[in-house]
């Protein structure tokens, strides 16, 4: 029971978190009327397949659209990739990029 009030209290506050950034973002009021707001099971829900471990698997339109692999001037630079690495050398770099990926 107790581990229910903590993921609903995170929950709640991931929530707050999200708001605070649309309204950072000045897109809440046109984003918050709109959106339906659900609790998406998380992997030791029952229902919830073992394989997939509670990992997201995001489309190419997705990748593209939260620049994960590139920034919107088509280059790394401003992607997540940019800023998780911190590799040494190429290897490092593809590994990372494979694991992001």
């Amino acid at each position: 029971a107790s581990t229910v009030r903590g993921e609903r209290a995170a929950a709640i506050g991931a929530f707050g978190v999200m708001t605070a950034y649309l309204a950072d973002a000045m897109i809440d009021r046109d984003l918050i009327p709109l959106g339906r707001v659900e609790a998406i099971p998380g992997p030791g829900a029952a229902g919830i397949e073992a394989a997939r471990g509670g990992f997201v698997s995001l489309d190419a339109a997705a990748l593209v659209g939260l620049e994960v692999l590139e920034g919107s001037d088509g280059g790394c630079a401003g992607s997540l990739l940019d800023a998780l690495d911190r590799c040494a050398g190429a290897m490092g770099r593809r590994l990372l990029r494979r694991w992001v990926c």
